[in-house]
């Protein structure tokens, strides 16, 4: 049975109709498995769902046995439909067909850090309107699962801002 994730007013997850406060686990520990993160506290994970290029599917095969434990596949690059847009959407599709109906996806995490520039100082990471794009894609094959990014917190909230109809769960990345 596929999960349905939705938030609530209150601004809670509930995952199949139950609340679910997500702990998740950013990458997975040398020699850990799930069932340890289980064990120490986790209840999710995230899933590397792309190569390095950004386009690859996927890098990390998904456990078998994720140990009663969620996940959230990482789209790196995908997300992003303002370059590479036919390609990129192709992938995009085939990894949310690909995951849509597990019973354990918790949500999908767009590009991280999008509006950071320390790579390039003249441009961000992520552009916000090809995010939108790519989020209206995974809306389309995948109304039950909500998309998440995490912010760097150094941007000024208009900045932040621009990225809001991409995303339905916003985070930040406190370092």
């Amino acid at each position: 049975m596929m999960s349905k994730v939705t938030i609530g007013p209150d601004r809670i997850f509930h995952v199949n109709g139950k609340p679910f406060f997500p702990i998740g686990a950013r990458h997975m520990p040398i020699g850990a498995t799930p069932g340890f993160l289980k064990k120490t506290g986790f209840n999710c994970l995230r899933w590397i769902a792309v190569g390095g290029d950004g386009m690859t599917l996927p890098v990390t095969p998904l456990p078998k046995n994720l140990g009663g434990l969620m996940f959230y596949p990482y789209l790196y690059l995908l997300g992003d439909l303002s370059r590479d847009e036919k390609k990129r959407k192709q992938s995009l599709a085939a990894l949310i067909r690909k995951v849509r109906n597990h019973p354990a996806l918790l949500c999908y995490e767009q590009r991280n850090e999008p509006a950071c520039t320390w790579r390039d100082y003249a441009r961000a990471q992520g552009a916000p309107e090809g995010m939108a794009a790519g989020s209206a894609v995974i809306r389309e094959l995948d109304p039950d699962h909500p998309i998440r990014v995490g912010h760097l917190v150094g941007n000024l909230v208009s900045t932040l801002k621009k990225y809001n109809s991409a995303v339905d769960i916003l985070g930040c990345n406190p370092y």
